[in-house]
């Protein structure tokens, strides 16, 4: 698993946790990250979460995690309720 795979999957951990016992039901549910969008407070922690994983996991300075959380998010299409 490449750096940016181990990123974006933590981040779909990361969501998953904001759904609480919702997430049981995420398996039948291939649109899952686009049923279940995140509020405006739990998205900018996902975010910051992003940018401090992006930092760790492939050693980028936070410029730089900045910009490639910015890619992540829009390819990753989350919603905010």
């Amino acid at each position: 698993m490449s750096s940016k795979e181990r990123v974006i999957s933590l981040l779909k951990e990361r969501h998953l946790n904001y759904l609480g016992p919702k997430k049981e039901k995420i398996d039948q549910d291939p649109n899952w990250i686009l049923n279940n969008p995140l509020s405006g407070n739990e998205f900018n922690e996902w975010i910051e979460y992003g940018v401090n994983t992006v930092m760790s996991e492939m050693g980028f300075s936070r410029d730089k995690a900045e910009i490639e959380m910015s890619w992540i998010e829009g390819s990753y299409g989350t919603l905010i309720r």
